[in-house]
């Protein structure tokens, strides 16, 4: 869109005015794979201004792809997580503690998994991973609904098999098993990125988390005179050093005229922290 839009600003352009385009190594190698796989010769090396330009919009359509599949998972979600919802509000009326509301609230549980696998995961189909989806809270979708659910599968199901039309159109010589090989290599390509959104997603999350575990609050050092230390009453920013503990140790017992500060350390801090 970029590149398209800087070309349409050129009011000039063929009548005294040129794009001079500058390819670094890799993104030609980019332009190659990409243009190979649409049936398209190239000289090595050597790409005309149409070969660029169609390669943005080969990863234009990927990116709208990726935005299609994350919608399509949306949709999919909102078919029992819409039924689910309202269930858990006439259960919270009921009991806000039953069986019920925590069956209601697994539905939107999204479990973070952090164990590392041992070998390179297979990629899953867009239409696999709505299966697994419906599996495993299809109970929740109502009948209402099925239609949607049919209307959906139908709809990414026809989404696939554009991808091999497309591919025998760009180029009639490939065999069947080669357009099927290169359809399954594009879904695998786009539903690897759907996962790594949806990483990224989680790790968003973790730091959220892991920011709620510590507290940032009061860290100002508190200035105070001198004189304060003859009227411990009026001491506020002085606390018995008997009291002082880090988060998930016991304190030690020091004699009752040993002071700490807050501004050492503050007992309102939450989370490790590193001592002074």
């Amino acid at each position: 869109r970029d590149y398209a839009q800087g070309a349409y600003r050129m009011r000039g352009i063929g009548q005294g005015q040129s794009i001079r385009l500058f390819v670094i190594p890799e993104v030609t190698s980019l332009i190659t794979r990409s243009m190979a796989a649409a049936g398209a010769t190239t000289r090595s090396g050597l790409h005309t201004p149409a070969d660029v330009a169609a390669w943005l919009f080969i990863n234009s359509m990927r990116s709208e792809r990726v935005q299609y599949n994350m919608l399509q998972l949306q949709n999919t979600g909102t078919l029992y997580r819409k039924a689910a919802f309202a269930a858990l509000l006439e259960a919270l009326v009921e009991d806000a503690v039953s069986p019920r509301v925590r069956e209601c609230l697994t539905v939107f549980d999204e479990p973070i998994d952090y164990t590392l696998c041992d070998t390179v995961p297979r990629p899953r189909t867009l239409a696999v991973v709505i299966t697994d989806m419906v599996d495993k809270f299809g109970s929740w979708i109502t009948p209402a609904d099925q239609p949607l659910l049919a209307q959906l599968r139908q709809s990414v199901g026809a989404a696939v098999e554009t991808v091999p039309s497309v591919a025998g159109s760009l180029d009639a010589g490939e065999t069947q098993s080669a357009v099927d090989r290169s359809s399954a290599e594009y879904e695998a390509e786009v539903t690897q990125d759907l996962n790594q959104e949806q990483e990224q997603e989680q790790e968003v999350e973790v730091e959220k988390f892991v920011d709620m575990a510590y507290s940032r609050d009061e860290e100002t050092p508190e200035s105070w005179k001198f004189e304060r230390l003859a009227r411990l009453a009026d001491a506020t920013q002085f606390y018995p050093l008997s009291k002082f503990k880090h988060p998930g140790r016991q304190p030690l017992q020091f004699p009752g005229w040993c002071m700490a500060s807050t501004n050492y350390f503050n007992p309102n801090w939450v989370g490790p922290r590193r001592i002074k």
